[in-house]
């Protein structure tokens, strides 16, 4: 989960600076304290599974959401770090990077024009769904995964694997 303003989340020239800071507290040190403060505990039981919640923002670029981007981009690098550091302890850490998911808030307040742009670029035919997340965390989070650390998963339905020109050209190569 994050949060971002795309009326002072800008470009960085023109980003509004409290916003950056704002967005580095909520999207990234909340992940940094939730992860101090559990990490004890977790040595003192012997171990378990972190998983923090990134985004695909974090893996790219884009004309506005720089600070978005940004923390989510340190999440990631944020769950190298603790796999590193506390793989010993017996601490597994990994992410994972949801694209567009159609939550009820998504359904409710993304119009049916900006649903289709996104499923004109998605490598799938449809858009992902909570539990796409919500299996992916399970996974993390269960025995099956006991020797993944330091990832993040991508939950995005092929949105950004691909050059976003492809869609274009084939719809071009059809017309031809």
């Amino acid at each position: 989960m994050g949060v971002t303003n795309l009326k002072k989340d800008l470009d960085v020239v023109n980003i509004d600076l409290d916003e950056w800071d704002r967005l580095m507290n909520v999207n990234t040190k909340s992940v940094l304290l939730g992860c101090r403060f559990a990490i004890p505990h977790m040595v003192e039981s012997g171990g378990g599974s972190i998983i923090n919640t990134a985004s695909m923002a974090a893996f790219a670029g884009d004309s506005v959401r720089s600070a978005y981007g940004a923390s989510k981009a340190a999440v990631v690098n944020l769950t190298r770090y603790i796999a590193a550091q506390y793989g010993k302890d017996k601490i597994r850490c990994n992410g994972v990077a949801p694209g567009l998911i159609l939550t009820p808030a998504a359904k409710n307040s993304m119009p049916p024009a900006v649903l289709d742009i996104f499923a004109k670029y998605n490598a799938l035919p449809y858009h992902g769904e909570a539990d796409d997340i919500g299996n992916t965390v399970l996974f993390l989070a269960s025995d099956e995964s006991k020797f993944i650390t330091g990832q993040t998963i991508q939950v995005e339905g092929g949105h950004y694997m691909a050059n976003p020109s492809i869609a274009d050209f084939n719809q071009f190569l059809a017309q031809a």
